[in-house]
């Protein structure tokens, strides 16, 4: 298929910076959406550790209501309980807990997922470039809207390390799964496309 089709391509080939970054994270929220397989695998990845997974999904009878949306404000995220901050760059690298706080203000989140009272804050970065400075401060903020301080509440966030290399091994095995079962999601395909013409390296290979 021609890359001018892809869904998430935009027909100009010019190399925005930070366009990209936007382009990656809309291309995300989008699948996640629209593919209930691989939005199913990231959330195990990034539970992995908690009991919140069977929590929320274990009884047919929970009412479960799941938002995704993309350039959230902080001042605009509120009732939640628990925060999963979610660092996606190409690596699996610094402490998020040995960041500091810098200053206060309102900052954009790239990605914000609620599951219920649970909160999922994704920082995304086209490269190298550590995102969990960013990421820390975005968190700080949004318990900062809520009136309390971070480094008193560390018992209500997670940080995971998820890369894009993790993601794109997820997003693929679910991709090739449906291919098995006679399945061919646009979404999915399309996303895989989009980060393999900008970064083959984070495919497996």
């Amino acid at each position: 298929m021609s890359s001018h089709l892809n869904i998430f391509e935009t027909y100009p080939k010019t190399n925005r910076t930070y366009q990209l970054e936007n382009d990656l994270t809309r291309a995300l929220a989008i699948s996640l959406q629209e593919n209930t397989l691989f939005f199913h695998e990231v959330l195990k990845a990034i539970f992995k550790d908690s009991n919140l997974y069977n929590t929320l999904f274990e009884d047919l009878g929970n009412e479960v209501y799941v938002s995704i949306e993309i350039q959230k404000h902080a001042s605009q995220i509120n009732d939640f309980e628990h925060v999963f901050a979610i660092s996606l760059d190409e690596n699996e690298k610094a402490d998020f807990w040995s960041q500091k706080y810098t200053t206060e203000y309102d900052p954009i989140c790239d990605l914000v997922i609620s599951i219920n009272n649970i909160l999922i804050v994704i920082e995304a970065k086209r490269d190298i470039k550590d995102c969990r400075s960013q990421l820390y401060n975005q968190i700080a903020n949004i318990f900062k809207k809520q009136h309390k301080d971070l480094s008193a509440c560390k018992d209500q966030v997670t940080p995971v390390d998820l890369s894009w290399p993790k993601l794109m091994s997820i997003a693929t095995k679910a991709a090739s799964f449906e291919k098995t079962s006679g399945i061919q999601d646009r979404f999915l395909n399309d996303f895989i496309r989009l980060v393999k013409e900008h970064n083959f390296r984070w495919l497996p290979e």
